[in-house]
């Protein structure tokens, strides 16, 4: 198998690309090849779903540094997709794309989409699955900015742009809203919080993101249930983190034992 590989969109925007070429298990300064479409993906979603894309771009820059530093050759190839061709391409046409360019330039095909890797097996590509994600350690979870605006009281956290901090401390039914800080919330801090949430879930095999829209991201970072929206979704950058202060088990429902 030659040492070139091409990457999908998929392995971008979860960043084990990274991993792979620091692990050495693309062999030493293999041949990456990033299509056009997987770079114009990655800045459409940027441009209208901050967090999600600004991790992938991220990557990109990250897989520019190796290449700079004589770690990889890196080439971008391939045609770019319009704007209007991202947005109502949903039945895989730029998958196809990617697909071609991983033929054209007789590479691997990099991905962690099951439909793109087995369409490219049939289509007679040889095709890397990765998946991996690492342990988050507690240390690294408590590192994150959001977990400052939390304290053993707080139910949740609500984060707006040019608004303070304000949580909802107490317990079910006894609860009160709070305001946590005085200082107002800035786009910057806002958008490194949210970017910052998106790099932990995207590398904690114990977190996941739920639902990506335009306009709102809704993950799971362990315990906490996160929601991110902007604007179309709501008027402005908001960030709304919910931590459960207890857990509770079936016999704390006093659910009938016929349905036990």
């Amino acid at each position: 198998m030659p040492n070139k590989f091409a990457c999908d969109t998929s392995i971008i925007l979860n960043g084990l690309i990274l991993n792979l070429i620091s692990d050495e298990d693309l062999g030493v300064k293999p041949e990456i090849f990033v299509p056009n479409v997987v770079v114009a993906e990655v800045e459409y979603r940027t441009n209208v779903q901050k967090e999600i894309g600004f991790y992938g771009l991220n990557v990109l820059k990250e897989l520019r540094r190796f290449h700079d530093e004589g770690r990889i050759t890196l080439h971008i190839v391939g045609k770019r997709p319009s704007r209007d061709e991202i947005k109502m391409s949903p039945g895989g046409e730029l998958d196809a794309l990617i697909r071609k360019s991983a033929l054209e330039n007789d590479a691997t095909l990099i991905t962690a989409d099951r439909i793109q890797g087995d369409v490219g097996i049939f289509e007679g590509l040889d095709v890397m699955f990765t998946k991996e994600k690492s342990v988050l350690i507690e240390t690294e979870l408590l590192s994150l900015k959001l977990i400052d605006y939390f304290d053993e009281a707080t139910m949740s956290v609500h984060l707006k742009r040019g608004l303070p901090p304000y949580a909802k401390k107490g317990g079910p039914g006894n609860w009160h809203l709070e305001k946590i800080g005085n200082e107002k919330i800035s786009s910057k801090l806002i958008e490194e919080i949210a970017i910052e949430i998106i790099e932990m879930v995207r590398e904690d095999e114990h977190s996941f993101v739920e639902i990506e829209k335009i306009g709102a991201v809704v993950a799971q970072l362990r315990e906490f249930r996160i929601v991110i929206t902007r604007p179309p979704f709501s008027n402005d950058v908001e960030i709304t983190a919910v931590h459960p202060l207890v857990t509770l088990s079936l016999e704390d429902y006093a659910i009938d034992v016929r349905l036990h």
